[in-house]
C-alpha cells in the first residue's frame, strides 16, 4: 500500500530501493517468502524506467520458443554472450560475470512462467541474427504489464510503498548495511529512517537523468537529452559508492540512435539522398556506424500516422524533433531530401511488405512488424546518436547490503 511519511523511524525485514523490473521482482519474491517490505520509489508510481522501455526480455528455452519449434539452450546463450562481450571488450574494455550470466539463462524459463502467470503477455519473438543465434527476445504486449503484474503485492499488507521519495543515505553499523535514510520529494514532509532486519536491495536503475554523473563518465559531446524518467539519477550508484561499492564498466558507453526499438520496427531509415542504408533492426552500435557513413552523417526515420498513434509514448520521447506532413513529397521538402527518391524508397518498402517475403533484399532485414507506410500524415524523425550506461558492484570484501 502507498503511504506517506509521518517522520517516524520504522523497522522492516527488507528495504527495496527502486521499483523498476528489478525492484518489482525483489518485492514479489520477498512477499512470497513471507517478509515485510518497505519499497522506496523516487517516481510517482511503481514500474520505474521499465515501463518506458521497449519491453523486450531474453528467455532461454521458454514456452514461447518451444511453441514455435525453436530449440535454444544455456550453452547457446553463453556463446552469444561471449561473442557480444568480445566485440564490446575490443572497444571499451569490459568486465562480465559468466557465472551470473549462466545462472540467468538457467532461471529464465522460470522467469517467463512467473511473468505469464502474473498476467504479462509476450506477443512475439524478436529476430536479431547479428546478436542471437536463435530468436529469444520476447516482446511484451505493453510495458505497463510489468507493474500491473506486481500490483497485488504492493497493495497487500506486507508492503509499505513510499513513492515520490528518495533514498539519500545507506545506514551502516560498520560491518553491514542496516537501513536507509528516506527523504520525501515534497519538502513539507519529514525525512525518516527505515531499518532492515534482513537487508537492503539497491534496484534504482540508471543515471541518464543525472547531468553531473553524465559529465563525469560520458563523452564531452553528450547533451541534456536522455531516454526515460527524470528520476533515473543514479541514486544506487551514489549510495553504493558511499559505503565502498566499486563502479565497473563505466567506460562502456555504447552509442545508440535516440529512438525506441519498438518505433524503428515499424519505420524505415533514409539518408540525405532519400535512400535506405542499413537494417533498421540491427544492433545499436551498428546503426550508429552506418549513420556515420552517410553524406553529412544525416538520416531520418520515416513512419506513418498509424505507427505514430500506436507508438505515441515512444514518439513523445523524441524530444519534439518530429516533422509531419500530409504527403511524402511535402515531408521530403521539410527534411531537405529529394522528394522523388523518398517516394520511390517508400514504395519499394511497401511493395516488399505486400510480397510476404521473409528477407528484405536491400538490407537483409529479417525482423518487422510487417506493415506498410501508407497512412497520412507521414512523419520523419532525425537520427541522432546518444550514449548510455549503468553498472556497478559491491565487492565481497566490503560492506554488504544484508546478510
Amino acid at each position: 500500500m502507498y503511504v506517506q511519511s509521518n517522520g517516524q523511524d520504522q523497522t522492516t525485514d527488507l528495504v527495496v530501493i527502486g521499483t523498476g523490473p528489478g525492484g518489482l521482482a525483489a518485492v514479489g519474491s520477498a512477499v512470497e517468502a513471507g517478509a515485510d517490505v518497505v519499497a522506496v520509489e523516487a517516481y510517482k508510481d511503481i514500474g520505474g524506467n521499465g515501463t518506458w522501455s521497449t519491453g523486450w526480455v531474453a528467455f532461454v528455452d521458454s514456452q514461447l520458443q518451444r511453441e514455435q519449434g525453436i530449440k535454444d539452450s544455456v550453452d547457446l546463450f553463453m556463446q552469444d554472450c561471449e561473442k557480444l562481450v568480445d566485440e564490446s571488450a575490443k572497444i571499451y574494455g569490459l568486465e562480465w560475470d559468466p557465472v551470473l550470466a549462466r545462472l540467468y539463462a538457467q532461471e529464465s524459463p522460470r522467469l517467463y512462467d512467473i511473468l505469464v502467470r502474473r498476467g504479462v503477455n509476450f506477443t512475439r519473438l524478436i529476430k536479431r541474427p547479428l546478436q542471437t543465434t536463435v530468436p529469444r527476445l520476447a516482446a511484451v504486449e505493453s510495458t505497463d504489464q510489468f507493474a500491473r503484474a506486481f500490483e497485488p503485492d504492493f497493495a497487500g499488507p506486507k508492503v509499505r510503498t513510499y513513492v515520490n521519495s528518495t533514498a539519500v543515505r545507506l545506514i551502516t553499523d560498520g560491518t553491514r548495511v542496516t537501513g536507509v535514510r528516506v527523504r520525501p520529494n515534497d519538502a513539507s514532509q519529514p525525512a525518516f529512517n527505515v531499518f532492515a532486519r534482513r537487508g537492503v536491495i539497491l534496484a534504482s536503475g540508471g543515471y541518464q537523468a543525472n547531468a553531473a554523473l553524465q559529465r563525469h563518465y560520458q563523452p564531452a559531446d553528450v547533451d541534456a537529452w536522455y531516454p526515460g524518467l527524470p528520476t533515473c539519477r543514479g541514486d544506487g550508484h551514489v549510495l553504493g559508492q558511499a559505503v565502498g561499492g566499486e563502479l565497473i564498466n563505466m567506460t562502456m558507453i555504447p552509442p545508440i540512435v535516440a529512438v525506441a526499438s519498438a518505433l524503428t520496427d515499424e519505420a524505415i531509415a533514409v539518408n540525405a539522398r532519400g535512400n535506405r542504408f542499413h537494417d533498421e533492426a540491427g544492433p545499436y552500435q551498428y546503426r550508429v556506424e552506418k549513420l556515420k557513413q552517410q553524406p553529412d552523417q544525416l538520416g531520418h526515420y520515416i513512419f506513418d500516422n498509424t505507427t505514430c498513434t500506436r507508438q505515441k509514448r515512444y514518439v513523445n520521447q523524441l524530444n519534439g524533433q518530429v516533422h509531419h506532413a500530409d504527403t511524402l513529397e511535402h515531408l521530403a521538402r521539410l527534411i531537405n531530401i529529394p522528394a522523388e527518391a523518398l517516394v520511390d524508397t517508400v514504395n519499394k518498402w511497401n511493395s516488399f511488405i505486400a510480397s510476404g517475403e521473409k528477407v528484405e533484399p536491400e538490407t537483409k532485414r529479417v525482423d518487422f512488424t510487417a506493415r506498410a507506410i501508407t497512412d497520412a500524415p507521414f512523419h520523419a524523425s532525425r537520427m541522432i546518436p546518444r550514449y548510455q550506461s549503468d553498472l556497478w558492484r559491491l565487492p565481497d570484501h566490503n560492506l554488504h547490503a544484508g546478510h
